[in-house]
């Protein structure tokens, strides 16, 4: 019966630092749990803080792309704009080179009528004539 006892009391402290041995082995591994979910946690947070970045330059970004629109619109009617001008100067242009061309048409025929009238005027004028115009009082 001693020996019962003792070999029941052997295995009870056997059983004791087996037990003693696995709740260790729990623990540690609930620290090493405890640590890797912190590292998680810091890692959410990083990616929580990076996704908030992302966020607000997604929201620079399209800021920036309305007001480049907005600018192109602009300058696409400010060329509009200048198209027309430019036509219409264009246009008054060739009216201006028309109208030159008739007023140099035209000087060229009061010219030839000079010319014509000169050539009347001295064929019927005579040297007595000139004279007598000359002399008149003015």
């Amino acid at each position: 019966m001693v020996e019962e006892v003792r070999n029941l009391a052997q295995r009870s402290a056997q059983s004791a630092k087996e037990t003693a041995s696995k709740i260790e082995d729990a623990i540690q591994k609930s620290q090493n749990g405890v640590i890797i979910s912190a590292r998680a946690a810091n890692s959410l947070a990083d990616i929580l803080d990076k996704a908030r970045q992302m966020d607000a330059l997604v929201a620079e970004i399209t800021t920036c792309s309305t007001e480049q629109s907005q600018g192109i619109t602009q300058v696409n009617t400010a060329v509009s704009h200048m198209d027309k001008v430019t036509q219409s100067n264009a246009s008054s242009a060739e009216k201006s080179a028309a109208a030159a061309d008739e007023l140099s048409a035209q000087a060229l025929a009061r010219q030839q009528s000079v010319a014509e009238l000169r050539q009347l005027v001295t064929h019927q004028v005579t040297s007595h004539d000139l004279h007598a115009v000359r002399m008149q009082p003015r």
